[in-house]
């Protein structure tokens, strides 16, 4: 049973991570969209820079 729980409280936890993030680009307009990737990029690239 706890090596079940030890499975499964990750797996929740990443599965609601995941469907908060898919709402969220759901629901966003296209604009902060877009601004959203370019700081991703951005972030990115200077971490890549290093």
């Amino acid at each position: 049973m706890e090596k079940n729980l030890r499975f499964w409280l990750p797996m929740l936890l990443t599965m609601q991570i995941i469907q908060a993030i898919f709402m969220t680009y759901l629901l966003s307009p296209t604009p902060t969209l877009a601004q959203l990737n370019h700081a991703h990029a951005v972030i990115f690239n200077q971490e890549r820079g290093k």
